[in-house]
Protein backbone atom coordinates (compact mmCIF):
# COMPACT_ATOMS: atom_id res chain seq x y z
CA UNK A 1 0.00 0.00 0.00
CA UNK A 2 2.65 2.15 0.45
CA UNK A 3 1.46 3.81 3.19
CA UNK A 4 2.39 3.99 7.32
CA UNK A 5 -1.47 4.36 7.74
CA UNK A 6 -2.84 1.39 5.79
CA UNK A 7 -4.67 -0.71 7.27
CA UNK A 8 -6.94 2.86 8.19
CA UNK A 9 -6.58 3.18 4.34
CA UNK A 10 -8.34 0.01 3.70
CA UNK A 11 -11.10 0.11 6.13
CA UNK A 12 -11.73 3.98 5.03
CA UNK A 13 -11.11 3.84 1.46
CA UNK A 14 -14.24 0.94 1.65
CA UNK A 15 -16.22 2.89 4.06
CA UNK A 16 -15.79 6.20 1.84
CA UNK A 17 -16.73 4.27 -1.72
CA UNK A 18 -13.14 4.87 -2.86
CA UNK A 19 -12.25 3.24 -5.66
CA UNK A 20 -8.51 1.00 -5.02
CA UNK A 21 -5.68 1.88 -7.02
CA UNK A 22 -3.18 -0.65 -6.44
CA UNK A 23 0.21 -0.27 -7.19
CA UNK A 24 2.05 -3.35 -8.12
CA UNK A 25 5.70 -3.79 -7.43
CA UNK A 26 7.53 -3.03 -10.76
CA UNK A 27 4.65 -1.25 -12.07
CA UNK A 28 4.39 2.39 -12.58
CA UNK A 29 0.76 2.67 -13.30
CA UNK A 30 -2.15 1.81 -10.73
CA UNK A 31 -4.43 -0.59 -11.42
CA UNK A 32 -8.14 0.69 -10.30
CA UNK A 33 -10.61 -1.77 -9.35
CA UNK A 34 -14.47 -0.94 -8.48
CA UNK A 35 -16.07 -3.02 -5.87
CA UNK A 36 -19.28 -4.20 -5.25
CA UNK A 37 -21.04 -3.25 -2.24
CA UNK A 38 -20.57 -7.29 -0.49
CA UNK A 39 -17.28 -6.49 -1.52
CA UNK A 40 -16.75 -3.38 0.66
CA UNK A 41 -18.60 -5.41 3.23
CA UNK A 42 -16.00 -8.07 3.47
CA UNK A 43 -13.25 -5.21 3.45
CA UNK A 44 -14.62 -3.62 6.19
CA UNK A 45 -15.34 -6.23 8.72
CA UNK A 46 -12.60 -8.13 8.12
CA UNK A 47 -9.96 -5.31 7.62
CA UNK A 48 -11.06 -4.13 11.13
CA UNK A 49 -11.61 -7.59 12.61
CA UNK A 50 -7.70 -9.00 11.16
CA UNK A 51 -5.75 -6.05 10.47
CA UNK A 52 -6.75 -3.47 12.60
CA UNK A 53 -7.33 -4.67 15.48
CA UNK A 54 -3.82 -6.95 15.50
CA UNK A 55 -2.28 -4.05 14.96
CA UNK A 56 -3.62 -2.44 17.66
CA UNK A 57 -2.44 -5.46 19.56
CA UNK A 58 0.94 -4.86 19.03
CA UNK A 59 0.79 -1.17 20.17
CA UNK A 60 -0.35 -2.28 23.28
CA UNK A 61 2.09 -4.70 23.32
CA UNK A 62 4.38 -1.45 22.96
CA UNK A 63 2.89 0.59 25.03
CA UNK A 64 3.61 -2.00 27.85
CA UNK A 65 6.93 -2.38 27.09
CA UNK A 66 7.29 1.63 26.90
CA UNK A 67 5.95 1.93 30.63
CA UNK A 68 8.61 -1.12 31.42
CA UNK A 69 11.73 1.05 30.37
CA UNK A 70 10.44 4.40 31.77
CA UNK A 71 9.83 2.16 35.03
CA UNK A 72 13.36 0.81 34.80
CA UNK A 73 15.18 4.49 33.84
CA UNK A 74 13.22 6.60 36.71
CA UNK A 75 11.80 4.23 38.60
CA UNK A 76 10.73 6.58 41.47
CA UNK A 77 8.77 8.77 38.95
CA UNK A 78 6.43 5.18 37.82
CA UNK A 79 7.02 3.37 41.77
CA UNK A 80 3.39 4.10 42.51
CA UNK A 81 1.66 2.32 39.39
CA UNK A 82 4.40 -0.07 37.97
CA UNK A 83 4.00 -2.83 37.37
CA UNK A 84 -0.10 -2.31 37.39
CA UNK A 85 -0.08 -0.16 33.98
CA UNK A 86 2.57 -2.36 31.83
CA UNK A 87 0.09 -5.61 32.98
CA UNK A 88 -2.93 -3.56 32.06
CA UNK A 89 -1.77 -2.66 28.46
CA UNK A 90 0.27 -6.03 27.89
CA UNK A 91 -3.23 -7.52 28.59
CA UNK A 92 -5.51 -5.31 26.11
CA UNK A 93 -2.56 -6.37 23.79
CA UNK A 94 -4.31 -9.88 24.45
CA UNK A 95 -8.00 -8.85 24.18
CA UNK A 96 -7.30 -6.94 20.69
CA UNK A 97 -6.25 -10.36 19.40
CA UNK A 98 -8.51 -12.64 21.25
CA UNK A 99 -11.47 -10.66 21.29
CA UNK A 100 -13.81 -9.66 24.54
CA UNK A 101 -15.87 -12.95 24.13
CA UNK A 102 -12.88 -15.43 24.34
CA UNK A 103 -13.56 -17.45 26.53
CA UNK A 104 -11.16 -20.10 29.22
CA UNK A 105 -10.65 -23.07 26.95
CA UNK A 106 -12.86 -21.83 24.60
CA UNK A 107 -11.93 -22.17 20.58
CA UNK A 108 -14.66 -20.64 18.91
CA UNK A 109 -16.44 -17.92 20.49
CA UNK A 110 -15.13 -14.24 19.09
CA UNK A 111 -14.55 -12.52 15.74
CA UNK A 112 -10.82 -11.52 15.63
CA UNK A 113 -7.15 -12.61 14.87
CA UNK A 114 -7.91 -15.93 17.44
CA UNK A 115 -11.06 -16.82 15.42
CA UNK A 116 -9.10 -16.33 12.13
CA UNK A 117 -6.31 -18.81 13.22
CA UNK A 118 -9.44 -21.42 14.42
CA UNK A 119 -11.06 -20.88 11.35
CA UNK A 120 -8.18 -21.41 9.64
CA UNK A 121 -6.67 -24.33 11.01
CA UNK A 122 -8.44 -27.02 9.39
CA UNK A 123 -7.51 -25.54 6.29
CA UNK A 124 -3.71 -25.65 7.04
CA UNK A 125 -3.64 -28.70 8.81
CA UNK A 126 -2.12 -26.60 11.83
CA UNK A 127 -4.41 -27.48 14.28
CA UNK A 128 -3.45 -29.31 17.79
CA UNK A 129 -0.75 -29.26 20.27
CA UNK A 130 1.84 -30.05 17.29
CA UNK A 131 -0.16 -27.71 14.93
CA UNK A 132 -0.17 -30.62 12.27
CA UNK A 133 -3.79 -31.70 12.54
CA UNK A 134 -7.10 -30.60 9.97
CA UNK A 135 -9.31 -32.05 12.66
CA UNK A 136 -11.63 -29.57 14.17
CA UNK A 137 -11.52 -31.46 17.35
CA UNK A 138 -7.94 -30.54 18.06
CA UNK A 139 -8.26 -27.30 18.36
CA UNK A 140 -7.02 -24.28 19.72
CA UNK A 141 -4.90 -24.05 16.47
CA UNK A 142 -1.12 -24.21 17.19
CA UNK A 143 -0.45 -20.55 16.62
CA UNK A 144 -3.45 -19.44 19.41
CA UNK A 145 -1.35 -22.16 21.94
CA UNK A 146 1.92 -20.43 21.30
CA UNK A 147 0.47 -16.97 21.48
CA UNK A 148 -1.45 -17.53 24.99
CA UNK A 149 1.99 -18.80 25.87
CA UNK A 150 4.10 -15.91 25.03
CA UNK A 151 0.74 -13.61 25.74
CA UNK A 152 1.05 -14.74 29.29
CA UNK A 153 5.40 -15.27 29.14
CA UNK A 154 5.43 -11.56 28.59
CA UNK A 155 3.09 -10.74 31.53
CA UNK A 156 5.58 -12.85 34.12
CA UNK A 157 8.67 -10.71 32.88
CA UNK A 158 6.77 -7.21 32.45
CA UNK A 159 5.39 -8.23 36.39
CA UNK A 160 9.79 -8.90 37.35
CA UNK A 161 10.77 -5.82 35.32
CA UNK A 162 12.24 -8.11 32.83
CA UNK A 163 11.77 -5.31 29.86
CA UNK A 164 14.54 -7.17 27.38
CA UNK A 165 12.92 -10.04 27.93
CA UNK A 166 9.86 -8.92 26.96
CA UNK A 167 11.19 -7.34 24.38
CA UNK A 168 12.00 -10.40 22.99
CA UNK A 169 9.05 -12.42 23.65
CA UNK A 170 7.08 -9.52 21.94
CA UNK A 171 9.07 -10.02 18.87
CA UNK A 172 8.50 -13.72 19.21
CA UNK A 173 4.88 -12.80 19.34
CA UNK A 174 4.47 -10.59 16.36
CA UNK A 175 5.73 -14.01 14.12
CA UNK A 176 3.99 -15.86 15.71
CA UNK A 177 0.98 -13.65 14.54
CA UNK A 178 2.34 -13.43 11.00
CA UNK A 179 1.54 -16.90 10.48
Amino acid sequence: WGSETYADDIVTDAFDDADYAITPSGYTAATSVDLTDTQREQIIGKGVAYINAAIYSLHELYSALSQCSDYLAQGTAYAYDYPYKAVHYWDEGWAFYAGSAQEVGSTSTSDLAYELAEKRCTDFGTCGAAGSSSDSADRPSLVNRNLLYLYNLGLEQLVAGSCMAATSTKNLIVSQMTI
